[in-house]
């Protein structure tokens, strides 16, 4: 297992790097911050395809990046907007207190 997996990095054998079980179908790589309020997401991925043009055959890699920035409203803060006759009220709990 080890020899053919040494064998799918050699890229000074090109028999031993095709004939080898391990094929890179893609890369991923993917960090995460978290912090109290918002997080931070990046995504990346490496994926090779294979181009045939004419007789020669290359490999292309398609990259794919996803950033993305979260933010998660503070749950502590909760508010409450009431109105009742035109006056408004804000955190009242009771109805009767805008009277």
């Amino acid at each position: 297992m080890f020899v053919d997996l040494f064998n799918s990095f050699n890229f000074f054998d090109d028999q031993a790097r095709s004939e080898s079980g391990f094929k890179l179908k893609s890369l991923n790589l993917e960090l995460t911050h978290y912090l109290h309020d918002w997080t931070m997401n990046l995504k990346t991925s490496i994926t090779p395809e294979l181009k045939t043009e004419g007789n020669v055959y290359r490999y292309e890699f398609i990259p794919e990046i996803s950033f993305v920035v979260q933010w998660k409203p503070i749950s502590d803060i909760k508010t409450t907007v009431s109105s009742k006759e035109g006056v408004f009220a804000l955190n009242q709990e009771d109805e009767d207190e805008l009277d």
